[in-house]
């Protein structure tokens, strides 16, 4: 959450006090067996791949969410469905990929999951054949980033789990959990109202 009008987040209280130059953090995600990074104050390339660069967007500051980072996906594409022009938040705070029914019913009655089983809404499917689906593709300001079958499955007690839940949020809002943040290093940048996404290196 970006902060209200009322209380400050903590990176507006660094920066009142001087403790940086500049309001934005820096997130990299990883998994669990690698160390997740948060820089406070700076722009951070690690784990960000060689020769690629951040690409920043305007956050929507107008809409009823505008204390969350949201952001406009310019298109959402798996397998053969695809869905455009959708508002969606970045959260680090969700461990999954939140897609409204009117995008995510679409991609599940692709024949893309026709022999996966559908349980309470998540999809588990055989491991042996993870590689065999498709990637996950946002394009967020012209620029595509993709989430490979193998970071959006979940290995849960032997059986993989598409990491992509249905629900209907306020707004008919996408949430960009730590499945796709996983697969990007991230830039919240407060002081100029926009974030920044660049392709990171593969976890371990």
């Amino acid at each position: 959450k970006a902060g209200s009008d009322n209380y400050p987040t903590l990176i507006d209280n660094l920066y009142v006090a001087g403790t940086i130059e500049k309001k934005l953090f820096t997130v990299s995600l990883r998994n669990e067996s690698e160390q997740s990074l948060i820089t406070i104050g700076e722009v951070s390339d690690t784990n960000v791949v060689p020769g690629a660069s951040f690409k920043y967007v305007n956050l929507n500051l107008t809409s009823s969410d505008k204390y969350y980072y949201t952001l406009l996906i310019d298109e959402v594409k798996l397998g053969t469905s695809t869905a455009t022009n959708h508002y969606a938040i970045a959260d680090t705070g969700t461990s999954l990929l939140a897609i409204p029914p009117a995008i995510a019913d679409p991609f599940f009655n692709d024949s893309v999951f026709e022999n996966c089983e559908n349980d309470g809404g998540l999809y588990v499917c055989n491991c042996a054949d993870i590689d065999k689906f498709p990637s996950l593709e946002f394009t967020i300001g012209g620029a595509t980033y993709e989430v490979k079958s193998k970071d959006y499955f979940l290995e849960q007690q032997g059986q993989c789990v598409v990491g992509i839940m249905t629900y209907t949020p306020p707004g008919g809002l996408i949430v960009l959990g730590d499945i796709f943040l996983r697969t990007v290093v991230a830039v919240f940048d407060l002081q100029n109202e926009t974030i920044g996404f660049a392709p990171a290196t593969s976890s371990a």
